[in-house]
């Protein structure tokens, strides 16, 4: 395993590192997301990623407070996906107020949603997958959008938009298969 010399001058293995940093970044992240926030596992695992990236560096030596310092980057990276969802939104509703034909908007009544949305509602489909995943995957079959327009929506590129619409399509089919035949 490769060490470092910490702040106090003692060597520290990649696992002790970890074991010691990792609660205090999942901490952060559900203090900044709520702790039934479906990002949480995502988030934290990008902040440990930077740890991993950085570890064999003289950057990681130099950092005086390893958990403060991943603490701190834990927030600003939940901060940062919130923004996102925000924005996101709020490029959807200016979308829908500024369409030039009508958009159908699914109501919790389920009047208007296809019957393949009203089995998933039903089986809590939504609750399983990442919040933003199910957005494009609910903008593309329920609303009809191109992946352009949802690519334009959310600020992402189109390629990104196509992945996350087969992932999520992977991850219905594998969801009802479950249901279905358990």
């Amino acid at each position: 395993m490769p060490t470092v010399v910490g702040p106090v001058a003692r060597r520290v293995t990649f696992d002790e590192a970890l074991k010691d940093i990792y609660p205090v970044v999942r901490n952060a992240v559900k203090k900044t997301l709520g702790t039934t926030h479906n990002d949480v596992d995502d988030i934290t695992q990008d902040v440990m990623e930077l740890m991993v990236r950085i570890f064999d560096t003289p950057i990681y030596a130099r950092i005086e407070n390893p958990k403060a310092f991943f603490y701190t980057a834990a927030r600003n990276r939940a901060i940062s996906s919130i923004r996102q969802t925000i924005d996101a939104r709020a490029k959807w509703e200016t979308y829908v107020a500024n369409a030039k034909h009508p958009v159908m908007v699914i109501d919790l009544d389920f009047e208007n949603i296809p019957s393949l949305f009203r089995q998933l509602y039903h089986y809590r489909i939504p609750t399983l997958m990442q919040p933003r995943r199910w957005m494009i995957f609910e903008y593309r079959y329920a609303y009809g959008l191109s992946t352009k327009k949802i690519a334009e929506i959310i600020g992402r590129s189109d390629d990104v938009v196509r992945f996350q619409l087969s992932l999520a399509s992977g991850e219905v089919i594998s969801a009802m298969r479950r249901i279905l035949h358990p």
